[in-house]
């Protein structure tokens, strides 16, 4: 099997890095990290769809991982974001469906779909500020605790290098 192989396009006059891996003649298949992820979230997922024959892409987003900053992270918008999905996939001459994600959700009731989101995305206890209160999350977490199992020391270090480089100003600006 192929090795993923780290590539970059300008894409709104930044430079925008993306992974990929599949034969160029293969359907794409194109997977979107949201905060805190980069590209390297999804890569056992891009190995096993280019082993049933197709070709996946992972782009860091604008200021995450290998891609650039914007000139100014705090002007940073999702519309931004849109656009710069948009060029890349121009720019890689990669077709796009638009409705296709509205006709699967079609398929349902729309109380089915809200249901099944909710229980998907609500499974943890989230803290609530009290008035004139502050909680920072991040310092919520006892170091002392193990990284899960699934989560290597490798994984952490390839994350935290990561974001060395592009720092998390873009990424808290506009978390995806």
């Amino acid at each position: 099997m192929e090795e993923i192989e780290h590539k970059y396009v300008q894409v709104n006059r930044l430079n925008i890095h993306f992974a990929e891996i599949g034969s160029e003649s293969s359907p794409v298949v194109v997977f979107l990290h949201g905060f805190p992820e980069i590209w390297y979230s999804w890569r056992h997922q891009m190995i096993g769809v280019a082993k049933v024959g197709f070709k996946a892409i992972a782009p860091d987003y604008r200021g995450y991982g290998l891609s650039n900053p914007p000139p100014q992270p705090e002007m940073a918008t999702f519309a931004d974001f849109i656009s710069d999905l948009n060029a890349l996939l121009d720019a890689l001459a990669i077709p796009k469906e638009p409705g296709r994600a509205e006709a699967d959700f079609g398929r349902l009731n729309s109380k089915t779909v809200v249901r099944n989101i909710y229980i998907l995305f609500s499974r943890s206890e989230i803290p609530i500020a009290n008035e004139n209160q502050e909680i920072m999350v991040i310092d919520m977490v006892d170091s002392s605790t193990p990284l899960p199992s699934w989560f290597t020391e490798e994984d952490l270090e390839a994350y935290s290098s990561l974001y060395a480089k592009s720092g998390f100003q873009t990424a808290l600006q506009v978390p995806y």
